[in-house]
This record gives structure tokens, C-alpha cells and sequence, in this order.
């Protein structure tokens, strides 16, 4: 994406230069800076916090919903179920 917003500043047009760069400055920030060295190490503090929040809630019983029982078994046979409509429908399907 550097590269494409780069392109930009090899334009004849001021204010598109001005953007490109700018762009390409921000993108190249975000991802090396931003996403590669602050969004792990706040992570890394804040785990303990988020944690411990975590646990508070599940022992007051405040925690997420259960999710839906659906078992493994159930979602192969509505799979199989699938796969054999889609196998009848192509052998009654005519070739011309």
C-alpha cells in the first residue's frame, strides 16, 4: 500500500502529492509502529487487567452466553445432508 499511495507523489498536481505522501507516511506507520510494537506490548501490560475482569465476571455468573449445543455429529450429517443434494442436482442437470 506504500507503494501504490508512493505513486501519488510522482504527479504533476501539488495537492495529490501532498496526499500520497502523507498516505504512504501513515500507512507505513500503522503498520510497523502501531500494529507491530504498541497494539502487543498494551496487550502484554493490560492482560493481567483483562483477566482479572474477566474471572470477577464469571464468578458473579455475568459471563458471556453459552453457545448454541450443536454437536460435532449433527453439523456432519446437515454437511452429508448438503453434499448429496448438490451431488443429485448435478446428475439431473442435462449437458447440452
Amino acid at each position: 500500500m506504500v507503494a501504490v499511495f508512493s505513486i501519488f507523489a510522482t504527479l504533476p498536481l501539488v495537492d495529490l502529492k501532498i496526499l500520497g505522501i502523507g498516505t504512504a507516511a501513515a500507512v507505513l506507520i500503522d503498520a510497523t509502529v502501531v500494529r507491530g510494537i504498541l497494539v502487543p506490548a498494551a496487550l502484554a501490560l493490560l492482560a493481567a487487567a483483562g483477566c482479572a475482569t474477566l474471572m470477577g465476571k464469571r464468578r458473579l455468573g455475568k459471563a458471556a452466553p453459552p453457545v448454541p449445543e450443536q454437536t460435532v455429529a449433527s453439523v456432519k450429517a446437515d454437511v452429508n445432508e448438503i453434499r448429496n443434494e448438490i451431488r443429485n442436482e448435478s446428475k439431473n442437470r442435462t449437458h447440452p
